[in-house]
């Protein structure tokens, strides 16, 4: 996980790992990419926007080393 904290706003980002079962009882596993924006607001954190999508390949190791370093900004 990477929280980037800036005055009153956060961002949060992680790669989660989701066990499933499907209708059909059938397992499967999948790689996601989650991101939280989050504002202070009258001494409250508000979550102002969330997205979650999926990582199309996955050789089935979670290096998040890796994935922090390949997508740091310059």
């Amino acid at each position: 996980m990477r929280t980037n904290i800036n005055g009153n706003s956060v961002l949060v980002c992680s790669i989660q790992k989701w066990d499933i079962v499907v209708k059909d009882d059938s397992q499967m596993s999948l790689i996601m990419r989650h991101t939280d924006y989050l504002e202070k607001q009258e001494g409250a954190w508000k979550v102002l926007h969330e997205h979650t999508s999926n990582v199309p390949i996955w050789d089935g190791k979670i290096d998040i080393q890796s994935y922090i370093i390949n997508n740091k900004k310059p």
